[in-house]
């Protein structure tokens, strides 16, 4: 049986300052109990990952799972606790007709001042908050479009776009979504267009405005239309 992505996840955590979250601590388990379940490494699900997986200095991690329903549990390396996500459902699951195939997240706090996308495919440059999405477009069956929240200082246009870090220019959007709403409300792109099948790729959304008046931008997903 293959398994699928975690759909939150190719996932780079950080502690309350922004930095990677190195040495933390991800336990996972079914939802709703404490009883541990195994996520993978690997999308065939040959290679489990220890439990609790142990996060390396750049606080970066792919997890694959099957179609079991799981919780995670993240702490610092003091073991502090940091957050609780449950439930967690697999691509698979996720992916029916109007569901949610990975959700990018993004924090509804930051400031969007920036007049174009940033460059580069560091960490830095996409929107904060936000997951990375690594897939091989063979994996992915049916029609996908980028949907997020957007709210526009005055008189101001506030854009997001989902880029491919690993080919092509980083910059440039695959799809994108604008608003000028003031109050805030939800934007839907056009089709995507992944990356020809055959290897993973790794996408993000990275978020800027028209004339550099703060601007927020949060709730970022892929979801599956048709």
């Amino acid at each position: 049986m293959a398994g699928t992505l975690t759909p939150s996840w190719f996932l780079y955590f950080t502690d309350s300052n922004g930095a990677p979250l190195a040495g933390g601590k991800i336990y996972t388990y079914v939802t709703g109990t404490s009883t541990p379940a195994t996520v993978y490494q690997d999308s065939s699900l040959a290679t489990p990952w220890s439990n609790p997986i142990i996060l390396p200095a750049d606080g970066k991690v792919t997890i694959y799972q099957d179609a079991e329903t799981i919780k995670a549990v993240v702490y610092d390396s003091d073991d502090v606790l940091q957050d609780t996500y449950d439930p967690i459902a697999s691509t698979a699951l996720n992916s029916s007709l109007g569901g949610a195939a990975f959700t990018f997240g993004g924090n509804d706090f930051y400031p969007i001042t920036v007049t174009a996308y940033p460059s580069g495919t560091a960490v830095s440059t996409v929107h904060p908050g936000t997951s990375f999405f690594s897939i091989d477009s063979n994996d992915l069956v049916g029609t996908y479009v980028l949907k997020g929240m957007l709210m526009a200082g005055a008189a101001e246009t506030v854009s997001a776009a989902l880029v491919n870090l690993s080919e092509g220019s980083p910059d440039t959007a695959i799809v994108e979504i604008s608003s000028t709403a003031t109050a805030g409300e939800l934007q839907t792109s056009g089709a995507i267009t992944f990356s020809a099948g055959g290897t993973a790729r790794t996408y993000a959304v990275k978020t800027k405005t028209a004339g550099g008046v703060t601007s927020y931008g949060w709730s970022f997903a892929i979801v599956r239309t048709a």
